[in-house]
């Protein structure tokens, strides 16, 4: 008998977005925008689900804006190929064969991403994303200002530093180091993120791969990236240092917000610098159309150390023993996804959500 849906796959709703489910069901047209955010090795145990959302609701969906910083930028990038599935596939299984010697440099980890990111893109990948008269990617990076544009270890720390300093007192006051880039297809944005200046630059062929790259450049972790084609010289880096779970501070078109996520909504921070800061999380009041699809926590429970993958298994773990960790993740994120099947072909989906 099937595990039931609650046991791996956690469904919530915003007040707005359960009552359009409970009225109308859990459908493509639905939704006008998914959002995917920053987290690393965490996109692991969402590959189950974001196979099963390319099949079943991607394929039939009206125009949607795909949002996403760092590693959700990347799973967007899978999605909006041609064959989704088989991006998704390349993706996870390059990025389970990482391999890095003891204490790599940013260059090196860079290195290695790029080489992943071209399994990901496959041959024709780029044109296919950049090329979609359906999905609408936006890849969001971080714009240095300041000592943050630096690849001296010392002077970064410093910037950083400073940074998360001046964000503990207000989010906004992030603005003074950062300015969010948003990389976007079609002729403008359909996505309009606030909270502090955001600069959009056209997404093409020709700067996608870098794009991509800054978006997903850890501080101290990647190197940051710079001399992308059309976009204002500087030096990029990580979404997720602006918009690590999203503060939901947007304009975006009419319809419900899809978020696939990691986490427990009730863990939802805005930026990468508030994951210590206890009073800095997203209020459920801006996320009434919101849908969340997370792992239950009985799931997570029974993985590999009781928690799904993050960075800290490349210091904890052998190459072996976290490759296979990693594995069992995406076999656990392929239950999800065969739970939200049975959500999916419910006739009543809405019984199995719970209210934000």
């Amino acid at each position: 008998m099937p595990t039931a849906p609650s046991n791996v796959l956690s469904l919530h709703a915003g007040r707005r977005a359960l009552s359009v489910i409970r009225e109308r069901g859990l459908s493509a047209e639905l939704f006008s925008t998914w959002l995917g955010a920053s987290g690393g090795p965490k996109w692991l145990i969402l590959h189950g689900l974001d196979r099963v959302l390319a099949r079943r609701l991607l394929a039939r969906a009206a125009p949607t804006a795909l949002v996403g910083s760092s590693i959700g930028s990347w799973r967007h990038a899978c999605l909006a190929q041609r064959d989704p599935l088989a991006a998704l596939d390349r993706f996870r299984d390059a990025y389970i064969a990482q391999r890095y010697r003891k204490a790599p440099t940013p260059g090196e980890v860079s290195e290695q991403a790029a080489v992943i990111l071209e399994h990901l893109l496959g041959s024709g990948g780029a044109a296919e994303i950049t090329g979609h008269v359906q999905l609408q990617s936006h890849v969001i990076a971080a714009q240095c200002r300041g000592l943050l544009g630096s690849e001296q270890r010392a002077l970064l720390m410093l910037g950083l530093g400073a940074a998360a300093a001046s964000n503990a007192l207000h989010r906004g006051a992030l603005g003074w180091f950062f300015r969010r880039a948003v990389f976007h297809t079609g002729p403008a944005p359909s996505v309009a993120l606030h909270s502090f200046e955001s600069v959009h630059i056209a997404l093409e062929e020709r700067n996608l791969r870098k794009a991509l790259l800054a978006s997903g450049a850890i501080p101290l972790v990647l190197a940051g990236v710079s001399e992308i084609a059309g976009a204002p010289a500087a030096t990029y880096r990580d979404g997720g240092m602006v918009d690590y779970h999203f503060d939901f501070a947007m304009q975006r078109p009419e319809g419900l917000c899809l978020f696939p996520h990691f986490g427990s909504p009730s863990q939802l921070i805005p930026g990468w610098f508030d994951k210590g800061l206890p009073f800095r999380r997203i209020a459920s009041g801006v996320l009434d159309d919101v849908v969340v699809l997370s792992p239950a926590p009985e799931l997570v429970r029974a993985l590999p150390g009781g928690k799904i993958p993050d960075r800290t298994d490349f210091a904890t773990l052998d190459d072996e023993s976290r490759m296979r960790a990693w594995r069992q993740a995406v076999d656990a994120s392929g239950r999800m996804g065969e739970a939200l099947e049975r959500v999916l072909d419910d006739p009543d989906p809405a019984r199995h959500f719970q209210a934000l």
